[in-house]
């Protein structure tokens, strides 16, 4: 490997440019487990990863516009998790150049998951991300709010 190789790879490892991470969810429920499907697309050098995993979370959102504040007005803006919880879909192993790798697991929402909804100033939402960890920053799917 010579050293513009080292250095790509050590840019893919930086920006989680390594793969490129999907994941879709089959029949998500609040309430009994479901499958997710995970596909990695390597990039052009090899990807050592310690695991591939699912993560599901509960995201609460408030969102208050124009609050009046001593003497201004101000929007305010708040989130916190109400769960999080991950799932192992694969164990460590070093995946190839320009190779495509799918997994395929159940997973499922805490028994205590609040449900999806909308309000005026609030919202609660179930979302999914699937990633590989790696060193560096982990290439994942980003977050995807799941119709549940």
């Amino acid at each position: 490997m010579g050293f513009l190789d080292k250095l790509k790879s050590a840019v893919s490892s930086i920006t989680g440019g390594g793969a490129k991470v999907f994941v879709t969810a089959e029949n998500p429920s609040r309430t009994t487990p479901f499958t997710v499907k995970v596909k990695a697309v390597v990039a052009d050098h090899e990807l050592k990863i310690s695991r591939a995993y699912v993560r599901l979370i509960g995201l609460e959102e408030v969102y208050i516009p124009n609050v009046r504040v001593e003497n201004s007005t101000q929007n305010i803006r708040e989130n916190t998790n109400t769960f999080e919880r991950d799932f192992n879909i694969a164990l460590e192993q070093t995946l190839n150049p320009n190779q495509e790798y799918e997994w395929e697991a159940q997973v499922e929402f805490p028994a205590d998951a609040q449900p999806t909804f909308r309000g005026r100033y609030a919202t609660h939402t179930l979302r999914i991300l699937a990633g590989l960890d790696t060193p560096g920053n982990d290439p994942d799917s980003g977050w995807i709010v799941l119709d549940v």
